[in-house]
């Protein structure tokens, strides 16, 4: 039986030109948590290109309770691949343009409201002394 080749274990290829500029603007959350199609994408880049995770993801990152159609993220990551001249400074600064367009395909959901306070009424007849209690004016 012949020995297998140990293959020898190749670098990870570097980032593209589209997934650089990604990494370098979009590659950090701000702090309003306004994102923009270009922090999607590069969530969507970090995820493996899962749309599952990149929803998850982006749902964390979000301010608000939101939810996001595997479709609408679809409609931004199908773009993505059709960036594929970006030497070219026309094709650059269209895909500028995409990134840098605001993401606002989610919805927003309701949070669930608080439960109303109950009202406890308590039998003075049944109450003990360790169920009263007093409120003292402040000195002043």
């Amino acid at each position: 039986m012949k020995k297998k080749r140990q293959s020898a274990s190749l670098p990870p290829p570097k980032p593209g030109i589209a997934h650089q500029h990604l990494i370098d603007l979009y590659g950090s959350i701000p702090e309003n948590r306004k994102l923009k199609i270009g922090h999607i994408l590069c969530l969507f880049l970090e995820n493996g290109k899962s749309v599952a995770k990149t929803i998850r993801a982006v749902v964390r990152v979000l301010a608000v309770p939101c939810s996001i159609s595997q479709n609408h993220l679809a409609s931004i990551t199908n773009v993505y691949p059709s960036f594929k001249h970006l030497e070219r400074d026309k094709e650059k600064e269209r895909f500028k343009e995409f990134c840098g367009r605001p993401f606002t395909l989610f919805t927003v959901t309701e949070q669930p409201t608080p439960p109303s306070p109950m009202d406890i009424s308590i039998d003075q007849s049944q109450a003990g002394p360790s169920s009263q209690c007093e409120y003292l004016e402040p000195d002043g």
